[in-house]
């Protein structure tokens, strides 16, 4: 059977610190905290959002997010370095290990999609600009369901729009919640555990392996 592997995107493929340097021009040796805390705060309001049922899109939230970093950490941003900022997340890198890992899958016969929370386009493009949006297939968003990961709804509306199931589904995700979600579900899931000091909830719901980076994947779904 083949197999049909969804790759979240921002914190799996995309490094999302990719900002750091360009906030060190705007704020110095406070720009790992805040890139830290932006990105908390991020995922925090996808969470409350879809909790909520109050669906706004993901650069929403990243907007959002980014106001109120700023204001908690005494920021004040001019309106071109907020609005760069905002830009640069279409130029984010991708991991060291993105492209090595993909081309190790690529002739393998898996189907490969991206998956991510992030409105369709803005997630071409900044695989795109990151030099691996041609390693994918479909780009698989949530935005066409209004909601975000981890709602059971997100990981059914992956397999339903790729023809999976279960059997033959996978997530490779570096988000801890998003291979919950996904394990809870009874998709396969990959944990990317680039850092060792970064645990996993203790909940009942555990992926099908860890590794600790993408050239490893072939390891577990390669036919």
């Amino acid at each position: 059977m083949k197999q049909v592997i969804g790759f979240d995107v921002y914190g799996t493929l995309i490094d999302t610190h990719g900002v750091i340097t360009l906030l060190e021009t705007m704020i110095g040796n406070s720009a790992t905290g805040f890139s830290i805390a932006w990105r908390e705060k991020q995922l925090e309001y996808t969470f409350r959002r879809g909790l909520m049922q109050r669906y706004q899109d993901f650069s929403a939230c990243t907007r959002n997010a980014l106001q109120h970093t700023a204001e908690s950490h005494g920021h004040s941003f001019t309106e071109d370095q907020f609005q760069g900022l905002i830009a640069a997340y279409e130029t984010l890198p991708a991991f060291p290990d993105a492209v090595s890992g993909l081309e190790k899958l690529k002739d393998t016969g898996c189907e490969m999609h991206a998956f991510s929370n992030g409105q369709r386009e803005a997630v071409d493009r900044v695989l795109e600009n990151a030099g691996i949006r041609g390693y994918f297939g479909e780009t698989v968003s949530v935005d066409d369901i209004e909601t975000f990961k981890p709602s059971p709804k997100t990981y059914q509306y992956f397999m339903e729009f790729t023809g999976s199931s279960p059997d033959n589904a996978w997530l490779i995700s570096s988000n801890g919640f998003d291979v919950i979600g996904a394990s809870a579900v009874d998709m396969n899931t990959l944990w990317v555990r680039r850092n060792k000091q970064v645990v996993l909830d203790p909940w009942e719901f555990k992926p099908t392996a860890v590794i600790d980076s993408l050239e490893r994947i072939v390891e577990f779904t390669g036919d």
